[in-house]
């Protein structure tokens, strides 16, 4: 579903020479599961600090799979010819390392719906990763490149998004590693011993400050809220999806996620008020 301006807003981003758009990502269903709902959260973060965030400061947003908007322009220039499980950010990549950013239109709202059980959850944010990891492969070589040919930061700043997974990968070995460590005479020297511990205590606190800042920012309801209590299980449930994407990264099997919940335009306008 979107939203009875979707289209007026990309026209604005069009007149302003906007050439590849990607619209708000909302959820039209965020309180039917706590996985709905903890989806739905993270979506809502990452459209607020991530992609408008980058937007405001010149950087690059990512396209999202739907609410999309191309030019024809880039399309008879550049084709669609994308072959990776996550065909949107391997688009994304390939217009960024010739120079086009994707603009966020934070007001062309569309409205998505989420997994509602824990396994589609799972199944979906998989081939999620399993994609990244091949448009990482595929692209960061010719992206570092080219980044450095034009001296272009937002092409730089689009490899530190596709090795997200690799540094989760990382940073998830040295803790296990830490653990680990203490059983045994130590054998490394742990970075944390010489970060400040109110450094660590504040990052602690922003991962569960930020999602509630946003809750207000977004008005959510009360149940938001509630499903907020679970969202480190969906944050941390990402750790063994991010390995097992690593490990199958060259398969190319498509895992369909159903949506079967139907909704009117107007159920979805009185939830979102």
């Amino acid at each position: 579903l979107v939203h009875p301006n979707f289209l007026k807003e990309m026209n604005n981003r069009l007149l302003k020479g906007d050439k590849v758009i990607q619209g708000y990502l909302d959820a039209k269903n965020p309180y039917d599961t706590w996985v709905a709902g903890t989806f739905a959260i993270a979506f809502w973060v990452i459209d607020h600090i991530s992609h408008l965030a980058k937007t405001n400061i010149g950087l690059s947003a990512c396209l999202g799979g739907t609410g999309m908007c191309i030019t024809t322009d880039v399309l008879k220039r550049h084709g669609w010819r994308a072959t990776c499980l996550t065909e949107d950010m391997e688009f994304t990549m390939k217009l960024l390392a010739e120079g086009i950013k994707t603009t966020w239109a934070h007001d062309a709202v569309v409205y998505d719906e989420k997994p509602l059980t824990f396994k589609q959850a799972w199944n979906q944010r998989r081939r999620w990763a399993q994609g990244q990891f091949d448009v990482a492969h595929r692209f960061i070589p010719t992206m570092i490149r080219e980044g450095w040919k034009r001296r272009d930061i937002r092409i730089w700043d689009g490899c530190i998004y596709l090795l997200q997974p690799h540094f989760l990968m990382i940073s998830t070995f040295f803790i296990i590693i830490s653990y680990v460590q203490l059983a045994f005479p130590p054998f490394y020297t742990s970075i944390y011993k010489f970060l400040p511990s109110q450094l660590m205590t504040a990052i602690m606190i922003g991962q569960y400050l930020l999602p509630m800042i946003i809750l207000i920012k977004v008005r959510a309801k009360l149940k938001a809220w509630f499903y907020l209590l679970l969202y480190p299980v969906f944050i941390y449930s990402w750790i063994p999806i991010i390995f097992l994407g690593f490990i199958h990264r060259n398969e190319h099997e498509w895992s369909h996620t159903k949506h079967t919940r139907a909704m009117s335009m107007d159920e979805v306008m009185s939830d979102v008020k």
